[in-house]
């Protein structure tokens, strides 16, 4: 939370802002035959078929509101690529921001970007258990902090 008076300064804001982004996904290989009229979700933020392929996201918002000027993500990603291990995902991925220095307080000691890279896989257990292990480096966008590595893991039991 920023308080005044206490050496940092708010961003300033309005009441109406912006952003556009853009995703998207395209498979590189897929295991077996397919058929064009094979459903697929793409809200659903996971590969519907067996195989891997490339995905980037690239965004940028309102200079007057935001100070993340823009933003991409690139990586490849894909399911099942492991014989016998079918629905198992897996994801390897490099983020940048870039920041809007002059929309931010001095004080803060910012970078013109900040960085990082996150690697993941999903073992599938049962249909409705998954176990997910990760690794992140992340590069801040201030001076005060260090680069941060971060390894999770997480559970994730669908009723």
């Amino acid at each position: 939370i920023f308080q005044p008076g206490q050496g940092v300064t708010p961003v300033p804001g309005k009441d109406t802002s912006w952003s556009v982004y853009l995703s998207t996904w395209q498979y590189l290989f897929v295991e077996g035959e397919t058929d064009a009229d094979t459903p697929m979700d793409p809200t659903n933020g996971m590969p519907d078929l067996q195989g891997f392929g490339v995905f980037a996201r690239a965004g940028f918002a309102d200079e007057e509101t935001n100070p993340v000027e823009f933003a991409f993500s690139v990586g490849v990603g894909g399911r099942g690529v492991i014989p016998g291990r079918d629905d198992d995902l897996f994801g390897v991925g490099y983020f940048r921001n870039e920041a809007q220095k002059s929309r931010l307080s001095e004080n803060l000691s910012v970078q013109d970007f900040a960085q990082g890279f996150e690697a993941f896989y999903n073992l599938t257990i049962t249909p409705a258990v998954g176990l997910t292990f990760d690794a992140q480096v992340i590069e801040p966008a201030t001076d005060r902090l260090d680069t941060a590595v971060v390894l999770g893991m997480r559970l994730l039991a669908r009723f």
